[in-house]
């Protein structure tokens, strides 16, 4: 049914108005005709002097009101017309602009590069603004990412060119760029401020990212994997699901940061800043880390399993649920006064590290390598040393309750001084060990092989020395 009209207003559209308007007319008077033969006039009106004179104003009025709507189907129809002009017409200047814009991209001149990415700028702005060919908005960006990513790696390209770009595709007020994937992946940026930008929908795989500020922010679920990042910094952001892996951070920073459920694994740390961060569910795994500060961290369920860290600092920190099974963990690192809990250390080499003053508590150190680590005035409560070899170890001063050390070897140690409540060293080996001046509550030896071990002025309390006998020991007061 509605194809025969559409057919009949596209053959009213394209008659000539003046033969459209005899043929109302006429169809018109006809229809008056018929029906004034069919008594019309009667069946309408009262009888009386003036009903004939009264039916033609009826027909008349009939005839101008279907000239009125014909008069305003043709000037809808003239409007639609040139509605469609001014589009076309429009279509084509933007078109024409699209065309001499993308013409400055290719020039030598940076001004005509500059104007050229700005007036696409402006296509895009007014394309999705207006609501009107918004598939600009999309090429512009695509075209502004394929510049970043093909000219930030050319050393004679201009610096201020790729920053203007970015500051374009990541602007945070009208970020009319935001809902398309900006993949920079093998992108070389630098001396640029991300800071007050929108980064989303964007991938920095392995780029290289030198001197670039991400202070601030609030960046998630963005990749920068197999990146390098020299002199960067992401303090006091919020960061959530980042995949950092296989990444190099180089002399960059996260203090003051928060960050959950990231990736580092894989990763290489060098002169790096993470001081009072604020970091949760994040993983480490297989990383190396080299002088790298944490002190004053809020670590929680944070893991460094199988990785290397040297030099580093972990001061005053907080770790909670935190895990070092099978890591290396030497060259003076140093967690001193931090409060570690429900931590691990299983199978951990340990060399030349200190926990002076910490508080330790319910951490295993179970089957770990322990050379020169310093607990001196440590506070420890239900830790598990079971399997560890201890070498030149140091628990001066400290308070141990609820401590176990079976199975384990001891080899020139100290416990200066040590309060040792419910310590329990059966069938360990002690050699070189001293308890000098100790207090010993709860101390069980059973089973256990003491050579050259010093229990000079220790107070013992509840103890058990079934130690294997003929061992050179010396025992006073």
């Amino acid at each position: 049914n509605s194809l025969p009209l559409k057919k009949n207003i596209l053959l009213l559209t394209n008659m000539n108005t003046n033969k459209v308007i005899i043929l109302i007319v006429g169809c018109g008077l006809l229809l008056g005709a018929i029906f004034y033969m069919l008594n019309a006039p009667f069946l309408l009106f009262d009888k009386s002097e003036g009903i004939y004179g009264s039916y033609v104003q009826l027909v008349g009025a009939f005839i101008g009101g279907c000239l009125v709507i014909y008069g305003l189907f043709v000037n809808n129809k003239r409007v639609e017309e040139q509605i469609r002009q001014n589009n076309l017409m429009e279509k084509t200047l933007i078109s024409n602009r699209f065309k001499d814009a993308s013409t400055l991209l290719g020039s030598n001149s940076k001004a005509s590069m500059l104007a050229g990415i700005y007036a696409l700028n402006q296509i895009a702005l007014e394309s999705y603004n207006e609501n009107k060919q918004k598939e600009y908005v999309k090429v512009v960006h695509d075209i502004f990412i394929e510049l970043i990513r093909e000219n930030s790696i050319k050393a004679s390209f201009d610096r201020k060119i790729i920053n203007t770009l970015l500051n374009l595709v990541f602007e945070k007020e009208e970020n009319i760029y935001g809902e398309y994937s900006s993949d920079l992946h093998g992108s070389n940026l630098c001396d640029f401020s991300f800071s007050g930008l929108s980064l989303r929908n964007v991938s920095f795989e392995n780029c290289i990212i030198e001197n670039v500020s991400f202070e601030g922010m609030n960046i998630s679920n963005i990749s920068f994997e197999y990146t390098t990042l020299i002199n960067c910094r992401f303090s006091k952001s919020n960061l959530h699901q980042i995949n950092f892996a296989h990444s190099k951070f180089i002399n960059s920073s996260l203090e003051m940061a928060k960050v959950n459920a990231t990736k580092f694994n894989d990763c290489t740390f060098a002169l790096c800043n993470f001081s009072n961060i604020i970091i949760s569910d994040s993983i480490f795994e297989n990383s190396s880390m080299d002088t790298t500060d944490w002190s004053k961290a809020n670590m929680n369920k944070i893991s460094f399993n199988g990785g290397k860290i040297k030099s580093c600092k972990y001061d005053n920190s907080i770790m909670y649920k935190c895990s070092f099974i099978g890591s290396v963990v030497c060259r003076k690192t140093s967690f001193w006064e931090a409060q570690i809990t429900n931590c691990i250390f299983q199978q951990t080499k340990l060399v030349n590290c200190g926990f002076n003053t910490a508080v330790i508590k319910c951490t295993t150190f179970e089957d770990a390598k322990l050379n020169e680590i310093d607990y001196d005035e440590a506070n420890m409560e239900e830790i598990n040393f079971d399997g560890a070899n201890l070498n030149y170890n140091t628990f001066d001063h400290s308070y141990l309750k609820n401590i176990s050390f079976r199975g384990t070897k001891i080899i020139m140690s100290q416990f200066t001084d040590t309060d040792l409540h419910m310590a329990y060293f059966e069938g360990t080996e002690c050699t070189d060990v001293t308890f000098a001046r100790s207090k010993f509550t709860d101390i069980s030896f059973e089973n256990s092989i003491l050579k050259q071990v010093d229990f000079k002025n220790t107070r013992l309390s509840k103890y058990s020395l079934n130690i294997i006998p003929q061992l050179d020991c010396k025992v006073y007061n």
